[in-house]
């Protein structure tokens, strides 16, 4: 919270945050909390600026995690800002797709910077959203099936 507060202070923009979560549609300062309903994940993400995504290092469980939420992000065109794990480092490309902030003051250059130039916001969005439409249609994963099941029946 102190690093969006920061971020909003040096660029005068209202940064506005939305979680989805299961307490009641309310506001708190720049938070804004949306009861979740998962029928309307997809409406959220076409009006989002920036998806974020953290995954604390010392959180084992969360370092196990798969990409879904990056995977999404970049599927609705929006750049990603967030604290990689393995599995996020094989589809996303840092400064291309979004950035992997470590540091607080990663978390809040790359927040910065976005918050700052939509140009780069759009460009960053649009090519995670190229990437995951090369590399994750139905076609592609079924090929991929394909060829493991292939090579595991001729290996047996």
């Amino acid at each position: 919270h102190k690093i969006l507060e920061q971020i909003r202070q040096e660029t005068q923009q209202n940064v506005r945050m939305i979680y989805h979560s299961n307490c009641a549609t309310h506001t708190d300062g720049m938070f804004h909390y949306i009861k979740w309903h998962i029928r309307d994940w997809q409406k959220m993400l076409a009006v989002a600026d920036i998806g974020i995504v953290i995954k604390p290092p010392e959180n084992v469980v969360q370092r196990r995690k798969p990409s879904n939420k990056v995977l999404s992000y970049m599927a609705a065109g929006l750049p990603v800002v967030c604290t990689p794990t393995a599995a996020d480092q094989l589809i996303m490309e840092h400064g291309k797709h979004g950035f992997f902030a470590y540091t607080d003051d990663e978390w809040r250059v790359s927040l910065k910077t976005l918050v700052e130039d939509a140009d780069l916001r759009r460009t960053m969005g649009m090519a995670g959203r190229d990437a995951v439409w090369r590399q994750f249609t139905l076609e592609n994963i079924t090929a991929k099936y394909t060829r493991l099941f292939k090579t595991t029946e001729n290996t047996t």
